[in-house]
């Protein structure tokens, strides 16, 4: 199952995003990066933790 990385920062966008993928039953999971810095963090962890 592939995860899935959204970038936003609007707290109401993510609600409703989140929404949306429920409401189409997506499972995979979600990642939530407010920026390029938290998503370069994201990425980063990721892929360090796949060694």
């Amino acid at each position: 199952m592939n995860n899935i990385l959204l970038v936003e920062d609007d707290e109401v966008d993510i609600m409703n995003f989140k929404l949306a993928f429920k409401q189409i039953k997506v499972t995979n999971p979600l990642f939530v990066a407010a920026n390029q810095i938290e998503l370069l963090a994201i990425r980063i962890n990721r892929k360090n933790s796949v060694k």
